[in-house]
């Protein structure tokens, strides 16, 4: 690899990661709300539907709820690394999952992003400043650089996102 091949991809880096109280209150005060419109619709305006229809409106408002609950229990903790070259996800047991990285959601002080392994299920994780702002921008730069090896594209092949050669 050429001096100006090295420069377009970012050097490699550590990050921590861990479940997200600020992501936990966001899905806690969506899913409030949720419950609250509900409540006011039944106590304003449902009288005319069929009771199995409110009664779903419920379910689908606790599963919804469950579901995000889920979700956050489930997320992925560790360290997220960078090795130059491909992502890897190394967890609290010491095990680790490599594959391609791939960025959901940016608000600027945390991202949205999910690890997709050659083999496995897809890792989601939540990234936030706050945990190590000293390497943010590391971080970032990580994210926003291409992968130099072909974990990237196995992935991609793998799940049948690939463009045909």
């Amino acid at each position: 690899m050429n001096q100006r091949a090295a420069r377009r991809h970012a050097p490699a880096m550590r990050y921590p990661v861990h479940r997200s109280a600020w992501l936990a209150g966001i899905l806690a005060s969506l899913s409030a709300a949720g419950g609250l419109g509900l409540a006011a619709w039944m106590l304003w305006g449902a009288a005319q539907w069929p009771r199995g229809v409110l009664q779903g409106a419920w379910l689908v408002w606790l599963l919804a709820t469950v579901a995000a609950f889920r979700f956050w229990v489930r997320m992925s903790a560790g360290a997220l690394v960078w090795d130059g070259h491909a992502w890897e996800l190394h967890g609290p047991g010491g095990g680790s999952v490599r594959g391609a990285l791939t960025l959901h959601l940016d608000l600027q002080r945390c991202m949205a992003v999910c690890l997709t392994p050659l083999a496995g299920q897809a890792q989601w994780i939540w990234l936030e400043r706050g945990c190590a702002a000293a390497h943010w921008l590391d971080l970032r730069r990580a994210v926003y650089s291409r992968a130099e090896t072909g974990v990237s594209d196995a992935a991609e092949h793998a799940s049948g996102r690939a463009d045909p050669v």
